[in-house]
This record gives structure tokens, C-alpha cells and sequence, in this order.
């Protein structure tokens, strides 16, 4: 009898979204460049489903994420499933926790997430503190607060102090305290229930309903305070498989968006201390698929401190800088015995202008002078990029509204 020579389908990669964000389209590349074929899960209009080459899987129905997950998942055989956010990973987790998962699926978000039984910590910041403290890696102290612990804690942790939401995205649910004033302040606004006028209003004017859900339901977050450190950011990513880091790319931020936001450019670095956190919390939390971490550098250089565990993946998993012997998506192929094509070709030594941050190298200044442009080998993903870069004007309607949310 001849052997059977046809044609092997591709993998399927669904990649889960809750937000609209363009930068998910590095991620789509990177995992089609690793011979995925690529799925998308998000919000109802991403900008993504307008690129060929991306499946849709479904959309996230604002009211009902959960449901909506577990619809895709259990409808269709993915090899793979990737948290393009915060949002996408809580889903996941959520999913997988409340049993709403066939067994096939289940054992699909095990395979690429991990150990499911420290889902429920991931986002927990303070337990991810005590685990990293417990493994020997430098982090700050970290610690829940109530409106009635609030003094004590950030008596104990000094100023100024940071507090933080647990889940928290883009840096926006981030605030630098330096006084007990500003702490009462920052935590009445991050502890509050989402005002349901403005998350109809995001819904309305941004089609953005990573709000509506939890203000719909009255849902108070989780905020904790943390140790301020002095120092520059650094960040993470790896991939996992089965509690192992298979791979890594370490940067050192050289400028980020205004407001705590996500790095803009960067300049890869070797890191054997943010390489060690990476291990240890690989294992310990059994991680599997992508992970970030991000770390705060002493201006000295001889301390890294994490400040972060991000349990999905990041804008920099799409890199392969100068000594990666591989990308990422390509390593969790290889990983899977899923014999990839080749990879592109590594990027030139020093900085990184992260595409699609920015668009151009005329916003470049003297931080990052002689930078590499990160512009990817897709003409769709180009256009999709530049072409939401700078969203139309409003009119003297819009313009009213805006300034009432």
C-alpha cells in the first residue's frame, strides 16, 4: 500500500481578545509565520477580521464572555489557544473553572495555559508576590488593602507607594501615591464598581465594552499597594510548555506610552536574573503558552525587581532579536512536534521601535537614535495598522458627548 502523502490541515490557533486593540495583529503574524492557521475571538467590529487570512472564531458578546468562550471552544477543534490579554486570560480561566468546557476543550486550555489549578492565582498580585519571594526573586513588597487597612499598609510599605488592580490593563488601573491622602483617593476611584453610564459610553463612542460587563454587574475589583522602587522598566516574555521556559526575550523600555502604558521602544537584553523569575515561576505555577513579566531595573544595574506576572501574551512574544534561536510561536510549534517552516530572519542589533505603537521613525528622539523600525512583512496588517493609527474627527456632537464620559 502507498503511503499517504496528502496534504496535513494546519493547526488551528485561536487567539482570545477582549479588546480592539491593533497590536493583536503582531501576534496573528507571528503565529501564522509559525504555520498556525489563526482564529480570532473578540469584540463584534475587530479591525482583525477584516485580514484574509484570519478565521473568524465568533465574537465576545459583551454581557456574556463566558458563554461566548466556551461556544468557540467547544464548536471547534483548536490545537492551540492564546490570551491576546488580560481580558482573553480571565475568560479562559473563567471558562475552564466553572466546568462550561467538553473534554476535549479542557484538555485543549490545559495544554496551552497550563496547571489549572493556579489559574485562580494568576492575577492575584499578592500571591504571585509570595511565590516569587518564596523562590528567591527580588519583588517588591506587596499587600491587599480595604478601605480599612489602607493606613496601616501604606505605613508599613512607605512613600510613595503604587496601587494597583488586580487584572488591571494598559496601565490604566495603576496610581503612584505619596501621601495617605492621595492613597484614600486612588482607592476609592480604582475599588469602585465601573459607573455603568460610562461603560455604555465607552460601548458607544469607542465600541469598547471591556467595562460593560463587570459595571453591568456591579463587580468591585481587587486593588492592592506595593512598594515603590526607583529604577527603569524591563520586560519579559516567554513560552512555556508544561511548567519549562522554552524560550525568552528580555528589553529594557526605552520609552512608553504616557500613563503607564505599554512600551513603545525597547532594546533587547540579557537578563540571567529575569531569565531566573521566568523559570521559577514557569514551574511553580506549571505555566504553559505565553507569559510576561515585567521588572523595574535599579539605576545601578545590580538589582531586578518584578513587579509583575502578566498571564498571557505580550507585544514583544512576536520579536526575535539578534541570539533568539528562534521566535516564540515558533518554539511552542516545535514544542508540539508541529514541524514549523523556517523563521524570519533575526532583527538588527539595538533599539526596537515597536509597529504598531508607533507607525514612524519621525517619532523617534534621541532615546532611541538609529532604532530599527519594527514593520511587519504584511501588506494587510500595514494598512490595518496605519490606516486605524489616526481615527477619523469627530463631530460637534461626538465632541460633547466625549467631554460628559
Amino acid at each position: 500500500m502507498s503511503e499517504d502523502r496528502s496534504p496535513q490541515p494546519e493547526p488551528r490557533l485561536l487567539l482570545i481578545t477582549g479588546h480592539r486593540w491593533r497590536d493583536t495583529a503582531r501576534l496573528a503574524l507571528a503565529a501564522r509565520d509559525a504555520g498556525f492557521s489563526v482564529h480570532l475571538l473578540g469584540p463584534k467590529g475587530h479591525p482583525l477580521y477584516g485580514i484574509s487570512w484570519i478565521e473568524c472564531a465568533g465574537t465576545v458578546a459583551p454581557l456574556s464572555s463566558r458563554a461566548s468562550v466556551a461556544r468557540a471552544l467547544n464548536s471547534t477543534p483548536f490545537d492551540f489557544v492564546v490570551p491576546a490579554d488580560d481580558l482573553g486570560a480571565a475568560a479562559l480561566f473563567d471558562v475552564y473553572q466553572h466546568g462550561d468546557l467538553d473534554d476535549r476543550a479542557s484538555q485543549t486550555v490545559e495544554l496551552s495555559l497550563g496547571d489549572p489549578r493556579s489559574y485562580g492565582v494568576r492575577h492575584d498580585r499578592v500571591e504571585i508576590g509570595r511565590i516569587a519571594h518564596g523562590s528567591g526573586i527580588t519583588t517588591p513588597l506587596t499587600s491587599s488593602i480595604t478601605a480599612a487597612s489602607l493606613a496601616d499598609v501604606v505605613d508599613t510599605l512607605g512613600f510613595p507607594a503604587v496601587l494597583k488592580v488586580d487584572g488591571g490593563f494598559g496601565g490604566q488601573q495603576v496610581n503612584i501615591v505619596g501621601d495617605l491622602d492621595s492613597a484614600r483617593s486612588a482607592y476609592r476611584t480604582l475599588s469602585r464598581a465601573q459607573p455603568i453610564v460610562e461603560a455604555f459610553g465607552r460601548l458607544a463612542l469607542d465600541h469598547d465594552s471591556s467595562f460593560l460587563e463587570s459595571a453591568v454587574r456591579r463587580t468591585r475589583p481587587t486593588v492592592s499597594a506595593q512598594r515603590f522602587v526607583q529604577g527603569a522598566p524591563a520586560t519579559l516574555t516567554a513560552a512555556a510548555l508544561h511548567g519549562q521556559v522554552l524560550d525568552l526575550v528580555a528589553v529594557r523600555v526605552l520609552r512608553a506610552r504616557p500613563g503607564n502604558g505599554p512600551a513603545m521602544i525597547v532594546e533587547p537584553i540579557t537578563d540571567e536574573r529575569m531569565a531566573h523569575a521566568a523559570r521559577a515561576l514557569a514551574r511553580e505555577l506549571g505555566l504553559s503558552g505565553f507569559f510576561g513579566l515585567d521588572f523595574i531595573l535599579s539605576p545601578d544595574g545590580s538589582v531586578a525587581s518584578l513587579i509583575e506576572l502578566n498571564p498571557r501574551a505580550t507585544p514583544t512574544a512576536h520579536l526575535r532579536p539578534p541570539g533568539l534561536g528562534r521566535p516564540l510561536f515558533h518554539a511552542i510549534a516545535d514544542a508540539l512536534g508541529l514541524h514549523p517552516p523556517a523563521p524570519p530572519s533575526p532583527l538588527p542589533t539595538g533599539a526596537i521601535v515597536l509597529f504598531p505603537q508607533l507607525t514612524s521613525l519621525d517619532d523617534v528622539g534621541a532615546d532611541a537614535a538609529g532604532a530599527y523600525l519594527d514593520v511587519p512583512a504584511d501588506d494587510e496588517v500595514i494598512d490595518l495598522c496605519t490606516s486605524a493609527a489616526t481615527p477619523p474627527p469627530g463631530g460637534r456632537i461626538e465632541r460633547t458627548v466625549r467631554k460628559i464620559f
